[in-house]
């Protein structure tokens, strides 16, 4: 359980680090 929410978790913030990255590329491709 420990491990799966461990990887729940590096899941989230991989998912949230892509986000931000194609927010980023977005904003910079309408500039």
């Amino acid at each position: 359980a420990a491990l799966a929410a461990f990887a729940a978790a590096g899941l989230a913030a991989r998912l949230a680090v892509s986000a931000e990255l194609y927010a980023t590329v977005v904003v910079g491709t309408k500039r």
